[in-house]
């Protein structure tokens, strides 16, 4: 039997109509919490409205052009949205500890005073956010998870567009889109720990998306917006390069980055914050945390009792020299880079680099969860990639969110994470050395 076409117009009302009924069913179903009512509706309407910005992306995604597509599209998002909300008024130790203060600070000052005065610890740009979650009346815990949680929307969005621009397949790019916002760490990331990776994580995989559609520009300044929200963003700088080696990217446009991210602090600065101490929030961060490894399974967890200062070096150290080896192979291979092997590309400095670091969280992994997926999506036979990579992360998210729980012994998980890029590289090898990869890289 043949496939149904549906008209644009038709998805968008059933987008609309769909979108109610997940903010009625989502207040239904809350109110046997014990939550104020205010928190109730900001919860309801919040997330109805995320729920309908997932389904207009597909309305407008031909891979939705079919009935059986948008109905999956449909319901699949609607369960995840769901399983969201669900985990919503859980209060981690870092909301507790810090945002939450944050916001109150924030909300006790006149808004040029809040611009210019340091809060926390993050870049402006995150503060701008926080800045108007505190001027709208309702429960900051909500409304700072639903912007994780929309950005967990753009990041599935931005993963298909990229398996789009792969595979040309309708299906699995939209399989692409739900398993992306299905990922264990992504759910917990925004929804349950209210943390807001997936907003610089966006930015990276959009990112990738322009280097694989050879827009230099565009891509330099996803990489810079990405940039001004996370530090960890520099573990893809790597990937950046390799672009430019193989002329994705183009010299004059890094000229990108310097412009983007004084504009995203620029509000801050004309309101009177010093410059010099915005450019130095990052080198702060850095010096945070003096510790080899901040529960994150890397290669750490195989030193016990050492001199921190003289490990914390020679990681340093190691991470560059794993990155120069990287950009060396890169390099002479570069034309045999297409678009399978600069996806790999990205996918080993966002997983190598953090692994190899001292100081890392669990968190920092995040970008490499996603793009294990991609991993998978154009190699199926690396099946096993995004199991072991997300199953480490979570185990790593499980010990912070759950009490100490330890499910699998840390060193087992490192040890993992150390076979999986062996195999990545080694099957990263094995295929830009077969004969046909040069001919389909001659266009890049």
């Amino acid at each position: 039997m043949k496939d149904i076409t549906l008209p644009r117009g038709i998805k968008f009302l059933v987008s609309a109509f769909a979108s109610v009924v997940m903010g009625l069913f989502c207040a239904v179903v809350l109110s046997g919490e014990t939550i104020m009512l205010s928190t109730l509706i900001v919860t309801a309407v919040s997330f109805s409205l995320i729920y309908l910005v997932a389904l207009l992306l597909l309305s407008f995604a031909k891979e939705t052009d079919n009935i059986s597509g948008f109905c999956f599209g449909v319901l699949s998002v609607a369960t995840l949205v769901f399983i969201r909300v669900c985990l919503l008024y859980f209060a981690s130790a870092d909301y507790n500890t810090f945002l939450s203060y944050w916001v109150e600070d924030l909300k006790n000052m006149p808004i040029a005073s809040a611009l210019s005065t340091p809060v926390g610890d993050y870049n402006v740009p995150y503060l701008y956010i926080l800045l108007i979650i505190s001027r709208i009346p309702a429960s900051d815990l909500v409304l700072i998870k639903a912007v994780s949680c929309l950005f967990d929307i753009l990041l599935g969005y931005a993963v298909m567009l990229v398996t789009r621009e792969i595979t040309k397949s309708k299906s699995i790019s939209l399989l692409a889109f739900v398993i992306t916002i299905a990922i264990p760490t992504v759910i917990l990331n925004g929804a349950m720990w209210g943390q807001c990776d997936s907003i610089y994580a966006y930015f990276c995989v959009m990112t990738l998306y322009f280097a694989l559609r050879k827009k230099g520009a565009a891509a330099v300044i996803m990489f810079s917006l990405a940039f001004s929200f996370k530090l960890q963003t520099v573990f893809l700088l790597p990937a950046v390069i390799i672009c430019l080696f193989i002329g994705r990217i183009k010299p004059l446009h890094l000229v990108w980055f310097p412009i983007v991210n004084l504009a995203m602090v620029l509000p801050s600065v004309v309101c009177g914050r010093n410059i010099f101490d915005v450019f130095m929030i990052y080198f702060k961060q850095t010096q945070n945390y003096p510790s080899l490894d901040m529960n994150a399974p890397t290669i750490f967890r195989f030193v016990f009792n050492v001199d921190f200062e003289w490990f914390n070096t020679l990681g340093i150290m190691l991470a560059g020299f794993g990155v120069l080896c990287l950009l060396y192979f890169a390099f002479i291979k570069r034309n045999k880079i297409d678009n399978r092997a600069l996806i790999t590309f990205f996918y080993l400095s966002a997983l190598a680099v953090p692994y190899l670091l001292p100081r890392m969280h669990e968190r920092y992994f995040f970008v490499a969860d996603v793009l294990s997926v991609l991993v998978f999506l154009v190699a199926r036979k690396l099946w096993y990639v995004p199991v072991i990579n997300i199953f480490a992360s979570f185990i790593a998210y499980a010990y912070y969110l759950f009490g100490g729980v330890t499910i699998v012994n840390y060193i087992y998980v490192a040890i993992a994470l150390m076979v999986i890029i062996l195999l990545v590289i080694k099957d990263l090898y094995k295929y830009m050395n077969t004969s046909s990869v040069g001919k389909e890289a001659g266009n890049g």
